[in-house]
């Protein structure tokens, strides 16, 4: 049996579980008054309404007191499971019912807070604040939004408006 932490596996290749992939942080983007928030995403992180000591608050009427975990998944990499809360968690639309894994600009949604999962950079939005993060990614993605306007405006799709 192998043995890391917050993970058992009797498979003999299986490798020790551990947080050997980048550091990654959890970036509130809504509602607005929580937006910008930013929470390191380690092994054995509990998120919720609570003030207790060991728990990252988030204080939202939609969050649980204890709401979700973080925990080292295969191969280190960070998943994050549902700790039975009213409101639920979800990963790019699925509901948690098992610790599901996590990457980069994966979208988690803790009752009605959204977060983007987000990794280290240096680069940065330059004017722009649409959406918070740091990362390459992040910073890349107003000109990703530009990009399908366009492409959008080329193709003579229209939005109603009249409502």
């Amino acid at each position: 049996m192998v043995r890391g932490p917050e993970y058992d596996s009797t498979h003999p290749k299986a490798p020790a579980s551990g947080w050997t992939g980048p550091e990654y942080s959890l970036s509130i983007v809504h509602p607005p008054e929580l937006a910008g928030q930013s929470i390191r995403l380690v092994p054995g992180l509990l998120l919720g309404r609570s003030p207790e000591p060991g728990t990252t608050s988030i204080f939202h009427e939609t969050i649980s007191r204890r709401h979700a975990g973080v925990r080292a998944g295969l191969g280190g990499v960070p998943c994050v499971y549902d700790l039975g809360s009213r409101n639920g968690t979800k990963v790019n639309g699925q509901r948690v019912e098992l610790p599901a894994p996590l990457a980069a600009q994966s979208l988690v949604r803790l009752g009605d807070v959204l977060a983007v999962v987000d990794e280290p950079s240096d680069a940065h939005f330059a004017d722009e604040s649409v959406l918070p993060g740091a990362s390459g990614r992040m910073a890349a993605a107003p000109g990703e939004l530009r990009r399908v306007r366009t492409r959008i405006g080329r193709s003579g799709w229209k939005r109603d408006t009249s409502t």
